[in-house]
């Protein structure tokens, strides 16, 4: 086999027109992480048998070339999921972070075990706020922002035991604030989050603020498009 010849299982994150008969694809995969795909039409009706541009459909994928651009030569079916409504949005929504927040060509096999997950749990769950914490959670960690809710960032000790605590994306918890806008943590507030306490929506809501900080700080100046796609859903069907 050619040092140029690739295959791995993975899933279209997203697709769009790319010249006259082809599509550029970011594709999240197993082994290599995410890399850019040209699908050429010609290739699809010879060789694939189903749409494998579709998001959410994991295929086991054949390409070649060098550098980081490089050509779809097969793809075959693995498993097809549908995700319908708010829960469409959800995985939109991660497909959207893993394109922001991580490099192409860098492996994250367990990164991407958690995304198969959050998929199939999106085509079937009620309440998807849950499966999208703990992918945010993951994915986190995997960025090497894991939220830390035991040591103070100031002297790398054991949180003291204190009535409240302040959060700040960049730098973690403490017991005293830095002037930065800090999110501030009641002493229950904090055990709810080390047990990793969901039955109290509060709780939920709090994972779901920390997360949002962090994340946006990750990402600067770029913005989600998903989100303003699912404020607009939930506007049109007037709810806050």
């Amino acid at each position: 086999m050619s040092k140029f010849n690739f295959e791995s299982s993975g899933y279209v994150l997203h697709s769009r027109r790319f010249r006259e008969n082809s599509l550029l694809l970011d594709v999240f995969t197993q082994r290599y992480g995410r890399v850019a795909l040209i699908a050429r039409r010609s290739t699809a009706k010879k060789k694939i048998s189903f749409n494998p541009y579709q998001s959410f459909n994991e295929s086991y994928l054949r390409w070649r070339g060098k550098g980081d651009l490089q050509n779809l030569q097969s793809a075959d079916s693995i498993e097809s999921q549908t995700l319908r409504k708010n829960n469409l949005i959800c995985g939109l929504y991660c497909n959207e972070l893993l394109i922001k927040l991580t490099a192409r060509h860098i492996p994250l096999e367990g990164l991407y075990l958690t995304y198969r997950d959050v998929v199939k749990d999106l085509a079937q769950a009620k309440q998807p706020e849950t499966v999208l914490r703990q992918f945010e959670s993951n994915l986190l960690a995997e960025l090497g922002h894991a939220i830390n809710f035991y040591d103070d960032y100031r002297t790398g000790d054991e949180l003291a035991v204190a009535e409240q605590y302040f959060f700040h994306p960049r730098v973690g918890f403490s017991t005293l604030a830095i002037g930065e806008g800090e999110l501030k943590i009641s002493a229950a507030e904090m055990e709810s989050l080390r047990h990793n306490d969901f039955s109290f929506q509060a709780t939920a809501k709090l994972v779901k603020n920390l997360h949002a900080r962090t994340l946006a700080f990750l990402m600067g100046e770029k913005n989600l498009n998903s989100k303003d796609l699912y404020r607009s859903v939930q506007k049109l069907h007037g709810k806050t």
